[in-house]
């Protein structure tokens, strides 16, 4: 078969010939011997095997007699033969897409009948072989590793995978491109993101774009220069050592695989742009939702890997997974983004809503680190940051949460923000009913709900502290710093005295709905006729003519002593000093300091 630069694996042909001269003139200093000629073909000789052959012709040459096929090689002599060839190519001066075609001719002299898959498996093999990769690692075994995990810190990991993905014209090649012509220039950070080392080779699979856009991009980061009107030209000098578009493309099957490897071999550690993953398959007629889609990824990573190649595959987010994660972010089959070690996600941060706002969230997620989020923003010279998005996402979330309020909600989150904003002054449920005029037996309980409601959705903070009446719940404005908080004192349950039996009226709350079984009432059902919460305060009488009680949870009110807690409504002072009706149902005893015993009759008694 043809010479090859540096040499050649023999022909079988020129094999058959060399032992035909060997068996026909034993004993010559170039013949093989008899134990050679039982081994048969070994691909590591070839070059000896040449030499062999070229000085039997000079002394014997051949009369043009057709040389009979000698012994039958074994199979793992044809493949061995088979990778040395395959190592041979590489080497080589043959064009990378002739190469399957060099190796299938040579596997048919063998007698070997591979597919083209296998073949370029055999390319891909002798590939990491020649760059020294180790097939696996074995006690004793060294491996050199990168000194830096990062090659963008939080964004790309250095000689590994990163899949950014987002919604299209976000921003993603120009957050990329940006990027590199900082680091290019020597920048140490951007957005406040270190770079690790020299800006490294830059190879771009641009299939997404036109040759003329990638150009003008480019050049508007400095990466690209003029040379006259309309022409432009990549930097002699620059970072960008190749690049592919959608006018001379290449694909992510076999031939476009060996292409992007080869490349890869002669820039080691270069940052590898596979712009957009969906275009580079999609000739291989690959689903996104199947997990067969992230197989020519696979294939890339194996074929790149032993040259340090940091590779960044951008994809296109599934409309109605954004702002679900990094990882959720990848439209299509969940295979791609597993294959990855980093995922970068970008997204609008107000689009969705009609505004006009350019400020997109970055999020990232993956092996290296903690997961991120900035609020960035693309501007003319490049993207800037705006810091840390979670405070942001806070106001969003407070945003929707107040969209979404019923009437009496915002009247009450409207008179918690007015009174802290006057005065810094935080509000009970019992102020509450007094600034929205609330009447009935249920106020106070609606009120306590409300606030509660509107706590756990973000909106307000509590604390609540020991009064000379029992605990009281404060509440104020989410995000305000209240100077006055204390956390609530809870004793020790050895210095919790005995619970007495709950009264037979406790038990009437149970018919309450479930809302109501999360206030006071239900609760205290639970705990013996006590609240938990305000066992190490037990609240005393207001004087010693009424009885302390818990009102809807909530200790600190009083009623008269001997007072019958029956028909619809019954009055009751709350800790302010205020009368007011209310359910019977939710009043419940308060222990006193020294605990009495309660009555059976639903009639409250004084302390003994």
């Amino acid at each position: 078969m043809p010479s090859l630069a540096g040499g050649a694996p023999m022909s079988l042909q020129d094999f058959y010939e060399l032992e035909l001269l060997s068996t026909t003139f034993p004993g010559e200093p170039w013949a093989l011997a008899a134990a050679e000629l039982e081994t048969g073909y070994l691909p590591s000789r070839a070059d000896d095997y040449h030499r062999r052959l070229e000085e039997g012709r000079a002394q014997h040459p051949p009369d043009g007699a057709p040389v009979r096929k000698p012994g039958h090689l074994s199979t793992t002599q044809k493949v061995a033969a088979l990778d040395a060839f395959a190592d041979k190519l590489l080497a080589g001066s043959v064009p990378v897409a002739d190469r399957l075609i060099h190796i299938r001719h040579y596997a048919g002299e063998l007698g070997l009948s591979l597919r083209d898959s296998d073949l370029q498996r055999k390319l891909w093999e002798a590939r990491r072989r020649n760059a020294g990769a180790i097939e696996m690692l074995k006690p004793g075994m060294a491996a050199s590793v990168k000194p830096e995990t990062w090659a963008w810190k939080g964004l790309i990991l250095a000689g590994d995978s990163t899949l950014l993905a987002s919604d299209p014209k976000v921003g993603k090649t120009t957050l990329l491109v940006d990027g590199i012509a900082r680091w290019y220039r020597g920048d140490a950070e951007h957005l406040g993101l270190a770079f690790y080392g020299p800006c490294p080779p830059v190879i771009i699979a641009g299939t997404d774009m036109p040759l003329g856009r990638w150009l003008r991009l480019l050049h508007r980061f400095g990466l690209a220069e003029t040379t006259g009107p309309d022409c432009f030209r990549l930097l002699p000098d620059g970072p960008i050592r190749g690049l592919f578009s959608m006018d001379s493309p290449i694909h992510l099957d076999h031939d476009g695989i060996a292409r992007l490897a080869d490349l890869a071999s002669k820039h080691p550690g270069c940052l590898l742009i596979a712009d957009s993953y969906a275009k580079l398959t999609g000739p291989l007629g690959l689903k996104e939702a199947s997990a067969d889609f992230a197989g020519p990824l696979g294939d890339l990573q194996e074929a790149v890997a032993p040259y340090g190649t940091t590779l960044v595959a951008i994809h296109h987010s599934g409309r109605s997974r954004t702002g679900e994660g990094a990882v959720a972010a990848s439209r299509g089959t969940t295979a791609l983004p597993a294959a990855v070690s980093q995922c970068v996600a970008l997204s609008w941060l107000n689009r969705s809503r009609g505004s006009k706002d350019n400020r997109v969230v970055l999020q990232t997620e993956g092996r290296g680190g903690e997961p991120m989020q900035l609020l960035i923003e693309q501007q003319e010279r490049g993207w800037i940051s705006h810091g840390d998005a979670a405070e942001v996402f806070a106001e969003q979330q407070a945003a929707q949460a107040e969209e979404g309020l019923q009437d009496k909600q915002a009247a009450a989150l409207d008179v918690v923000r007015e009174r802290w904003e006057m005065g810094r002054e935080r509000t009970t449920s019992s102020v509450l009913v007094d600034e929205l005029n609330m009447k009935g037996g249920h106020a106070l309980r609606t009120a306590r709900r409300t606030l509660q409601q509107l706590l756990n959705k973000g909106l307000l903070q509590s604390s609540k502290e020991a009064t000379n009446h029992g605990q009281v719940v404060w509440f104020w404005p989410a995000g305000g710093v209240d100077d006055q908080c204390h956390q609530s004192f809870r004793s020790p349950l050895s210095e919790v005295p005995p619970v007495s039996p709950p009264s037979p009226y406790t038990a009437e709350a149970s018919t309450e709905s479930s809302d109501d079984q999360r206030e006071g009432t239900h609760r205290a059902q639970r705990t013996g006729g006590i609240d938990r919460e305000d066992r190490g305060h037990p609240p005393l009488p207001v004087d010693t003519g009424r009885v302390s009680v818990i009102v809807g949870g909530e200790p600190g009110w009083s009623i008269k002593q001997g007072q019958k807690l029956s028909g619809r409504s019954v009055a009751a002072q709350d800790p302010s000093g205020h009368i007011r009706l209310v359910d019977p149902k939710d009043v419940m005893p308060a222990m006193s300091a020294q605990a009495p015993e309660l009555a059976t009759a639903p009639t409250i008694h004084g302390a003994n």
